[in-house]
């Protein structure tokens, strides 16, 4: 089964918690990107972020924030699929292959 790759700001800490659990609850592998500013911490995120097949940007109201914005160009330049829970600004739609809630990313991971 493929490794998802949970991105997102650390404001919206809850509702990425939330979609892991809901993936987990289907069998699916998780990682998730850095809870903290620490610099080692952003080294193991782009390291989770190769150990994943497919990208999903939690996406609360369309906002991305920096963290998020550096896992989708570093996933987005390693040519990672990435999928987000909202629509997103202009500046990653380029980005951004579809726009999905959790439970189709978890029939799509189901299928493929």
């Amino acid at each position: 089964m493929k490794t998802v790759f949970l991105a997102g700001s650390r404001k919206f800490f809850r509702e990425i918690e939330e979609v892991k659990y809901l993936l987990e609850k289907e069998g699916i592998h998780v990682l998730k990107g850095r809870d903290s500013k620490e610099d080692e911490e952003a080294l193991y995120m782009f390291q989770r972020i190769d150990q994943s097949d497919i990208i999903y940007v939690v996406s609360i109201g369309g906002y991305v924030g920096r963290t998020a914005a550096e896992e989708i160009d570093y996933a987005f330049g390693k040519g990672k699929e990435i999928f987000s829970s909202e629509h997103v600004s202009d500046n990653f739609r380029h980005s951004i292959q579809k726009t999905i809630s959790p439970a189709e990313l978890a029939d799509y991971i189901k299928r493929n």
